[in-house]
């Protein structure tokens, strides 16, 4: 991709670091819920399942800025929301991940049912 598009790149990165923030944000502050990584326990099919309910949640937050103005309140919790969708997809990804001779934690994906 930088090859083609060296210009856009730098771009990118900086919207995926700043989308990246968000999705921690919402992690951490969710970590009560079972500690790091919990989702390992769950069914990749179930986190998959959880994802719809939660797209339910940024069309609401969309909802409430129709015809208002874009205080940084309405955008924030659009933005928050939409980190909760991104996060059920890292949630799979990280199931799915190839083992890492680094982690010596086992990979397996056991909610890959």
């Amino acid at each position: 991709m930088s090859a083609d598009y060296p210009e856009q790149e730098g771009e990118l990165r900086s919207l995926i670091a700043r989308f990246a923030e968000e999705m921690l944000g919402k992690l951490l502050k969710h970590r009560r819920k079972g500690g790091p990584r919990a989702w390992r326990t769950d069914s990749a099919m179930s986190l998959w399942n959880r994802i719809g309910d939660e797209a339910a949640e940024p069309h609401e937050a969309l909802c409430a800025t129709e015809g208002r103005e874009l205080t940084p309140e309405l955008r924030a919790a659009v933005r928050k929301e939409a980190a909760d969708v991104a996060n059920f997809a890292l949630m799979i990804a990280d199931i799915y991940r190839e083992p890492d001779e680094s982690n010596t934690e086992d990979t397996t994906p056991g909610g890959a049912r």
